[in-house]
């Protein structure tokens, strides 16, 4: 008998000698109570309205509201005031929801006034709850990067049922100094279902031309939709922190991961108030010629 099937014995072995002399019970741990905060999502495109998410956090242990309306409700807060300004200019939010018809993004605090195209002064987010505790966070908007190519390739040489692969190209905005932008692959406008979903940032290419691309995936006729957003460190920060909760739920050895927040202050808030401007591609997968 070689040494894994060894030690594979004796540990069957041990186990039903441990669960003979009536060593093996069940352990029962008390978690502490769960508070619920404040989870803020506000992000700033310039030339679309201000507009807010404003939810409750739950307990991964909470029963489920099974009444749509009643969890609506019960997730949602309101009679918030919150406000957003910078140099002498101020909005206040009402407290109306507002749809996004485009990316079926819903929102609950908004206004009429639309994001101005201003690069240069600091936008201030403040948010008070009916109790008097409040959420402070800054941020400065960035403008817009576009694409300039989606290069689609095949390998050489082609063979059966080749797969194809996808280049996206954007141009540095300012070699001078450290840009980060939102990588993101997705089949549909609204899709949930990443294929690609990562921060990458100018220091990764010596050139002025910045290329970021995927492996060897799509069939022809494919259609992919690609976005390439400008993004400060608080978003890539707050992404991945979501992004390594994701992958840690339901994982019993998993060490619980808290979000990375930039908001500030006694209301013990969670979430990111940050600035949003993407570029959008679509793109059908050419055959190989």
């Amino acid at each position: 008998m070689d040494a894994p099937l060894i030690k594979t014995f004796l540990a069957a072995a041990m186990s039903l000698v441990l669960t003979g002399c009536g060593l093996e019970q069940d352990i029962e741990l008390e978690l502490p109570a769960y508070e619920s905060q404040p989870a803020v999502e506000a992000y700033l495109t310039p030339g679309q309205p201000f507009r807010v998410l404003v939810t409750r956090t739950a307990g991964f242990f909470d029963p489920l509201e099974i009444d749509s309306l009643q969890f609506l409700e019960n997730l949602v807060y309101q009679d918030l005031e919150i406000t957003i300004t910078w140099a002498n200019n101020r909005v206040e939010l009402d407290n109306i929801v507002a749809f996004d018809a485009d990316y079926l993004l819903l929102y609950n605090y908004s206004s009429r006034l639309v994001v101005p195209h201003n690069y240069t002064d600091s936008f201030y987010f403040e948010m008070v709850l009916p109790d008097g505790r409040s959420a402070r966070a800054a941020t400065k908007l960035l403008p817009v990067v576009p694409i300039d190519s989606n290069v689609v390739e095949y390998p050489e040489p082609l063979e059966r049922d080749t797969l194809a692969r996808v280049f996206t190209y954007i141009t540095d905005p300012e070699p001078d100094r450290v840009n980060r932008f939102r990588r993101l692959l997705t089949y549909a406008p609204v899709d949930s279902s990443e294929l690609q979903d990562f921060v990458f940032t100018d220091e990764q290419s010596d050139q002025a031309s910045i290329p970021v691309g995927t492996i060897y995936y799509f069939d022809p006729g494919d259609t992919i939709y690609v976005y390439n957003a400008h993004v400060d460190e608080a978003f890539e920060k707050y992404l991945l922190s979501v992004q390594l909760a994701e992958q840690s739920n339901g994982n019993p050895f998993a060490q619980p991961s808290s979000l990375l927040t930039n908001l500030r202050g006694d209301a013990n808030a969670t979430g990111i108030f940050t600035s949003y401007a993407y570029d959008v591609d679509t793109l059908i997968i050419p055959a190989p010629q």
